[in-house]
């Protein structure tokens, strides 16, 4: 199931969902809205260094989504700024919900 959600894109799987994630590192304060094409733009405060931003990233949406940290995977993107994250044990709907997205689902 795959659902467009103000041209972000999230996909629902068997065991939780997948989206794609626009990482800034070194950013002023760490934030997550708002969207870079298909990607939910995420900033951190850490560095790109050593996997330093990553793990920064990893932490900050498991705290937002509410979930154990080892529950919130990096697919791909480890040297990229676009990432794939997934979620597990999460609905797209509680990941909507809890990242501050509105109800807008299109109709295909």
């Amino acid at each position: 199931m795959s659902e467009l959600l103000s041209g972000w894109q999230i996909t629902g799987k068997t065991a939780g969902v997948r989206f794609k994630v626009r990482l800034t590192p070194r950013a002023s304060h760490e934030a997550v809205g708002g969207l870079y094409g298909d990607a939910l733009k995420v900033s951190v405060r850490a560095p790109a260094v050593d996997g330093k931003a990553n793990q920064a990233l990893l932490v900050l949406l498991a705290g937002r989504l509410r979930v154990a940290v080892s529950r919130v995977l990096l697919v791909s993107g480890a040297a990229s700024r676009v990432k794939v994250i997934e979620v597990e044990g999460r609905s797209v709907a509680e990941v909507r919900e809890a990242l501050g997205f509105e109800d807008e689902r299109r109709d295909e």
